[in-house]
């Protein structure tokens, strides 16, 4: 299965568990074995905190640290808008409002592996209305 043929299987699950925004969060660390959601997403292997935002139907975007990393992110992620940024939580936040997604419809895949601080954060953005989407990313590696 090639990167394209995953991308549109992963949106077919989103369909079928009824979420309309998948968010793939990596930190930047890179352990053998740990779910890089944030990668399997948009092909890119962040040095920094990144975050994936994937519309099950509509546009895609990759938000990535430091702020350079923006122009090999969009190299390796042609088909993603890309905003290279300090903290992506804050323009995570802003990205959510704007398109006015309703939090109990986003699936958030890659939280159980950053730290409790940076968890912590995307958690009070949602508090229990996102669902764990982890099994999509898991099931599709």
């Amino acid at each position: 299965m090639n990167f394209q043929q995953r991308f549109e299987a992963i949106r077919s699950d989103m369909a079928r568990e009824n979420i309309d925004v998948l968010l793939g969060f990596h930190d930047g660390t890179h352990f053998g074995g740990s779910l890089n959601a944030m990668m399997m997403l948009s092909g890119f292997r962040s040095m920094g905190d990144a975050v994936a935002i994937v519309e099950r139907e509509g546009e895609s975007s990759l938000v990535v640290s430091p702020a350079w990393e923006a122009g090999r992110a969009a190299e390796c992620a042609p088909h993603m808008s890309v905003k290279g940024v300090e903290d992506p939580l804050p323009v995570l936040k802003s990205e959510i409002a704007r398109r006015r997604i309703d939090p109990s419809r986003v699936g958030i895949a890659g939280l159980s592996f950053l730290p409790w601080e940076q968890a912590k954060r995307i958690h009070a953005m949602f508090g229990d209305k996102a669902k764990s989407a982890d099994q999509i990313i898991v099931r599709h590696a």
